[in-house]
């Protein structure tokens, strides 16, 4: 297990969106220059809850910085945006 294992890996499984989950976690640290879960006791426990700091708590971003990487890093995959490509668009809209 690491910072970037999507929640559904931890089951043994992979979705469609499991990469989404995981370039979401990456965006996040190039945006924060602080390692997803970096807190955490339990990285395991953390991923299953979803306690992923906002991006705009830790580094000087607009919040809405933290509904996109809210959306890519869902619990649910099926909640997440649904390539790594509409994440792309979306964070260079943003930036």
């Amino acid at each position: 297990v690491t910072p970037y294992t999507a929640p559904e890996q931890l089951d043994g499984e992979l979705t469609s969106t499991t990469d989404v989950y995981r370039v979401g976690l990456l965006a996040h640290r190039l945006l924060t220059d602080q390692e997803p879960f970096a807190n955490a006791g339990d990285i395991e426990q953390t991923i299953r809850t979803g306690e992923l700091a906002a991006p705009s708590e830790i580094a000087d971003l607009p919040e809405r910085t933290d509904e996109i990487i809210a959306t890519a890093t869902a619990q649910d995959p099926n909640e997440r945006y649904s390539s790594v490509w509409e994440l792309r668009d979306q964070l260079g809209n943003l930036l």
